[in-house]
């Protein structure tokens, strides 16, 4: 990305996720920016969010000896129109998609 974001930039970026204690860069998550602070945190309206498949570590079952995966306890749908705050330093491989 060259040059600064603006409030109205529709962009594509990914975020640093943690996915069953692995940290993993997320899918490529697409959002308008609604607002900038002067510390450089930003407001996105996320408008689509590609799905990937989690990685979760597997243990084997106390009683069965069978393999099994763990659950990480998050929800697998997203909410549509999510909004999020975040520092510019969270926001990875940033693409702007359409100049606001």
């Amino acid at each position: 990305l060259q040059g600064a974001l603006a409030v109205g930039d529709d962009i594509a970026f990914k975020t640093l996720e943690l996915q069953g204690w692995v940290p993993n860069l997320s899918a490529f998550k697409r959002g308008l920016i609604e607002s900038l602070d002067a510390d450089g945190a930003a407001t996105i309206r996320i408008t689509h969010t590609q799905h990937a498949h989690k990685i979760l570590p597997r243990f084997r079952h106390p009683t069965t000896g069978e393999w099994v995966h763990a659950s990480d306890g998050e929800e697998e749908e997203q909410a549509e129109s999510e909004v999020v705050v975040c520092a510019g330093s969270d926001l990875h491989e940033v693409r702007l998609i359409n100049r606001g």
